[in-house]
């Protein structure tokens, strides 16, 4: 019987345990990694029954209460555009039946409240603003090309992948010459 692999949190490599030891890839240290090992391991099926679930459900319910789908016909914001345009890419590639409800909620929920209210949408702003920072400082990982979504359609990797490849790359050459 064969031993489960486990894939490492940072560069996806293979590893015999989770959350713990040298990843023989990346030569990360995962015994820093007490909070996923934690909730993975220890703490796994609490997880899954006293708070995914719940806030699943939850999740669900509340979008259901939104009675109009935004559609660029009854929105107005750019930044809502963007992301209908994202939910609809996003849906074209996601075809697990089972987290669809799911996925359906969250973009519901999240476009309409981008649309309605600028608090919102002006903190999600600031975030993407430091998230593209960390990508433009290279630390940023790209993904992992090696890692198959299960229930995803597959695409070449775009201008986006690449981006953050190359800044990454070059964040970690500056940092091996010493620059950073």
């Amino acid at each position: 019987m064969n031993e489960a692999k486990f894939r490492c949190f940072t560069c996806g490599g293979e590893m015999e345990s989770l959350g713990t030891g040298l990843c023989p890839k990346c030569q990360r240290d995962h015994e820093a990694r007490g909070l996923s090992r934690y909730l993975l391991q220890e703490q796994r099926q609490f997880v899954i029954d006293k708070v995914k679930k719940p806030i699943v459900k939850a999740l669900i319910i509340l979008a259901s209460r939104i009675k109009k789908e935004p559609t660029k016909q009854n929105t107005h914001k750019p930044t809502t555009h963007v992301w209908l345009d994202m939910c609809a890419w996003f849906f074209e590639h996601e075809n697990n039946p089972g987290r669809r409800p799911l996925f359906k909620a969250i973009w519901k929920i999240f476009i309409s409240e981008n649309e309605h209210d600028d608090y919102y949408e002006h903190h999600i702003q600031l975030v993407l603003e430091k998230w593209l920072e960390a990508v433009l400082e290279g630390k940023w990982p790209p993904r992992d090309l090696d890692y198959r979504l299960g229930h995803w359609k597959e695409e070449e990797p775009g201008k986006g992948y690449q981006f953050i490849k190359e800044r990454y790359e070059l964040a970690k050459d500056k940092q091996l010459a010493g620059v950073l």
